[in-house]
């Protein structure tokens, strides 16, 4: 299920933002490590980590957090996104929200939808709907 979520947050995202399929990579790899998405437009530049995990819905994972903000500091990552200077990239775990999560995945309603994790300096999570079989 984790690998169908991602694939799915994946597959929105260059759906909705058509003109910036370029921008977003599925599985960039480097060191060994693959992120799940690396959003690479000016303006939107971001790490998303799709947490098929229901507890960010009140909550967040340390661990989950450490992992994508360790992607954010590789190398290879900062030369993708041009980030010469000592500045953070944004980092965004995305996760399941049925009744509250949007289904607009335009990287300007990423932007505006998603929410601080108060505790770390540039996390955030976003809740997405899931589409439902009736």
């Amino acid at each position: 299920m984790p690998r169908l979520f991602e694939m799915y947050v994946f597959s929105k995202m260059i759906e909705d933002n058509p003109d910036s399929k370029r921008d977003i990579l599925y599985q960039f790899s480097t060191y060994g490590n693959a992120l799940d998405i690396l959003v690479s437009k000016d303006g939107y530049q971001m790490v998303i980590d799709a947490k098929y995990k229901l507890h960010y819905q009140n909550s967040h994972l340390h661990q989950d957090i450490r992992q994508v903000a360790g992607y954010a500091r590789l190398n290879k990552v900062r030369d993708k996104l041009n980030v010469t200077d000592d500045s953070n990239v944004d980092c965004l775990i995305i996760y399941p929200d049925i009744k509250n999560g949007t289904d607009d995945f335009t990287l300007v309603n990423i932007i505006d939808k998603r929410e601080p994790i108060k505790v770390y300096h540039k996390v955030y999570k976003l809740g997405v709907k899931l589409p439902l079989i009736s």
